[in-house]
C-alpha cells in the first residue's frame, strides 16, 4: 500500500515556471540597476584622474607666470645696468657695501631684504558640469571614492554588477522561439 499523500508533498511535479508577465519590465530594471553600480565604477577613478592632471596644469601655469615675472625683472634690470651708470652705482653699493670714499654714506632705510618664502599654490579642484553637480547634490553622503575608487572593492562591485546584469538577461532576457518544422 502506498504512503498517504500530504497537501504538501507531490511525487511527479514539476517546478512553476516563471511568469513571463511583467519580465521584461523586471529585466530593464535589473540591468538599469548593474549599469548603474558599473558606470561610476568606470567614470569616477577617470574623473578624479582628470582632476589630478587639472590641478598639476594649474600649478604649472602659476609657476609659468612666476618665472615669467621674474625674467621681466630681470630683464629690466640687466637694460637699465646698461644704459644708465647711475644704476650700476646704486647696485654697486648696496649689493657690493661699496662706498666711495669722498662721499658721506647716511643709512635712511633698512637693506631690503630678499623675499620671502613662497607660500605653495594650491589650485582649486576641477568641478563637473552644472547638471552632474546638481545630481551629485541629491545623492546621499557616502564616500564614493571608496567605494567606486579604492582597489580592493571596485573590483567586487563591477563583478557584482555585472553578475546582475547576466543574471537579468539569464531570467527574463528574450529567449528565442523555436523554428516550427514544415509538415
Amino acid at each position: 500500500m502506498p504512503p498517504p499523500r500530504s497537501a504538501s508533498y507531490r511525487s511527479n511535479a514539476r517546478p512553476a515556471p516563471i511568469p513571463r508577465e511583467g519580465g521584461t519590465l523586471v529585466c530593464l530594471l535589473l540591468v538599469v540597476m548593474g549599469l548603474g553600480t558599473f558606470a561610476p565604477c568606470i567614470l569616477l577613478p577617470e574623473w578624479r584622474k582628470y582632476q589630478t592632471l587639472e590641478s598639476a596644469a594649474r600649478i604649472e601655469e602659476h609657476r609659468t607666470a612666476v618665472l615669467q615675472a621674474e625674467l621681466d625683472d630681470q630683464r629690466r634690470l640687466l637694460t637699465a645696468i646698461c644704459s644708465d651708470p647711475a644704476v650700476v652705482a646704486r647696485l654697486a653699493q648696496r649689493e657690493l657695501g661699496y662706498e666711495r670714499p669722498d662721499v658721506a654714506a647716511i643709512t635712511v632705510a633698512a637693506p631690503i631684504a630678499a623675499r620671502g618664502p613662497e607660500v605653495p599654490f594650491v589650485p582649486p579642484l576641477a568641478q563637473p558640469p552644472q547638471a552632474l553637480a546638481r545630481l551629485s547634490n541629491m545623492l546621499p553622503g557616502f564616500d564614493y571614492d571608496r567605494i567606486f575608487c579604492d582597489g580592493e572593492v571596485r573590483p567586487v562591485v563591477m563583478a557584482m554588477s555585472i553578475g546582475l546584469i547576466v543574471l537579468a538577461m539569464a531570467l527574463f532576457g528574450p529567449r528565442s522561439r523555436p523554428v516550427p518544422e514544415p509538415a
